[in-house]
């Protein structure tokens, strides 16, 4: 309850111009915590492992990615073929 108070709070003082007091409203009432993520660190080779595992797939979109390299290897025939 103390947090939505301090939201009705702040967006009053929004609504009045009075930016510092919002600001002192938020800071007072809703601090600011930084949160610390493990980042996980991967090769190349474990990422491109997991690209073959999941057979290209996107796990958001679900579309079919290209192989990078494949690309490149194309890029490559087809410069020289432009030649």
């Amino acid at each position: 309850m103390k947090e939505i108070n301090a939201i009705i709070d702040a967006s009053d003082c929004l609504l009045n111009e009075n930016l510092s007091e919002a600001k002192r409203t938020i800071e007072s009432n809703l601090p600011h915590r930084v949160i610390k993520y493990h980042k996980r660190q991967m090769t190349i080779a474990e990422k491109l492992s997991i690209f073959i595992r999941d057979g290209f797939i996107d796990r958001f979109t679900g579309e079919k990615l290209v192989f990078p390299n494949v690309l490149r290897i194309l890029s490559f025939h087809l410069q020289e073929a432009l030649d």
